[in-house]
């Protein structure tokens, strides 16, 4: 997989502490609770219901065990922290592997991976034969790969779990990052992934020997914003006649509760409310979705948008360091055009906004807001050591240096069917 070219690790301290931070004060409070609560979560220096360190055990044996100790430890977590409107409303750790919901396309090939961080959407059964697969990874917040004794060197198990958290990536259009965590019976390792590639832990938590730790990686995932956690906190959910939400506000029940129509049927069609400092666009469509289905890379997506009685195209706003903003670049081409007279300067479009997103302040890229500063280094892989470092390409199907969609008549139909009175153009 293209993706395990740009893996990298940072020290295991460093990666909880910027991550998947949670309050020292706090995490002894949530350990306390569970260490003395009538049957006790950690006893004699192990967790409940886990596979004997020592000795053969089927791997299915983890998934349950590993299910009743992250979501005991979330509750505890939840009930110390509270609950915010900024946090992912309801999610459970649940076991996808034991308990594989049936498809109503027979022959239907699911993939999954063995225990999911999902937030509490309708049940499966009940989605149309076409949004089975879908509806599974519209509601992950992150994925697990149980295995009886991983390495985490291993390029094949790598790419297994970036096969998933490429997954959430390329189906929730709402998600900047994703995590995934590697599991054994006596270990756990986090990484994640964004459009730069991937970050782990150099070592491997031991979760019985610091059971500390393993509560502030579940803790964490329980009680962190959900921008923390990888949701664009800017991008809501349009679902007239009600008002826009963001996804992780979605639940089960009520009238908030998740209705797989609302995303219509492609990634194209669903609809977003989109806040940006200055204004509110609701998409039409999506005009282009170039290398959305990639996770390292720009995933820029294109949307036909409107602002109330106008209409708007609204590229995706996500930041690269180094780069020039493209709303700058269409100002400078504007500019140009006024200057010089060029009668080509026509063919230019005319620029109706454009910002940079920032997330509590901060510019919303990868190497400070989701990275947080870290520098990483390179792992080596056990197949195969890490191929050189990556030079530009000219194919242009691959490595764009500019993409140019054009709207076409039948889009402007489209498009000014959402705009009311007589702004239309």
């Amino acid at each position: 997989m293209e993706e395990t070219q740009y893996t990298r690790v940072v020290s295991t301290r460093d990666f909880l502490d910027k991550f998947l931070p949670f309050d020292s004060a706090t995490r002894d409070q949530v350990y306390n609770a569970v260490v003395q609560r009538k049957d006790p979560l950690y006893t004699c220096n192990r967790w409940a219901g886990f596979p004997p360190a020592q000795g053969k055990y089927k791997e299915l044996a983890l998934y349950p065990a590993f299910i009743e100790v992250a979501n005991d430890i979330a509750k505890a977590a939840r009930a110390e922290v509270g609950e915010r409107e900024d946090q992912v409303r309801e999610a459970v750790w649940v076991d996808y592997h034991s308990q594989v919901p049936q498809t109503l396309e027979e022959g239907a090939t699911l993939i999954r991976p063995d225990c999911a961080l999902a937030m509490a959407f309708a049940d499966p059964l009940k989605a149309p034969p076409d949004g089975i697969e879908k509806l599974r990874w519209l509601q992950f917040v992150a994925a697990v790969e149980a295995k009886r004794n991983f390495d985490q060197n291993d390029k094949e198990l790598i790419s297994q779990l970036l096969t998933y958290l490429r997954l959430i990536m390329v189906e929730q259009k709402d998600r900047r990052f994703a995590f995934g965590l590697f599991l054994s019976n006596m270990q756990v390792s986090v990484w994640l992934q964004d459009r730069s590639g991937v970050l782990g832990m150099d070592v491997p938590i031991n979760i019985h020997e610091n059971p500390k730790d393993f509560i502030q990686v579940v803790a964490a995932f329980a009680t962190l914003p959900a921008h923390r956690l990888g949701f664009d906190p800017t991008m809501k959910l349009a679902r007239e006649p009600l008002p826009p939400i963001h996804t992780y506000r979605l639940t089960s029940q009520g009238p908030d509760r998740f209705n797989i129509e609302q995303f219509k049927e492609t990634n194209y069609q669903t609809q977003w409310v989109i806040t940006t400092d200055k204004d509110v666009f609701i998409t039409v469509r999506a005009l282009s979705l170039l290398r959305a289905d990639v996770a390292s890379g720009s995933g820029c997506i294109v949307w036909a948008a409107i602002r109330y009685d106008d209409r708007a195209v609204d590229p995706d706003r996500r930041k690269s360091d180094g780069r020039v903003d493209e709303g700058d670049i269409y100002e400078y081409l504007q500019r140009v055009g006024v200057e010089t007279g060029d009668p080509d300067a026509k063919y230019i479009g005319k620029l109706e906004s454009h910002e940079t997103v920032k997330i509590e302040g901060a510019v919303d890229n990868t190497e400070h807001l989701i990275r947080r500063g870290l520098k990483p280094v390179q792992m080596q892989m056990e197949e195969e050591q890490q191929p050189r470092k990556r030079t530009r390409t000219t194919n242009l199907e691959t490595d764009e240096w500019l993409h140019v969609e054009c709207v076409d008549a039948d889009e402007m139909e489209l498009i000014s069917r959402f705009v009311a009175g007589g702004n239309r153009r």
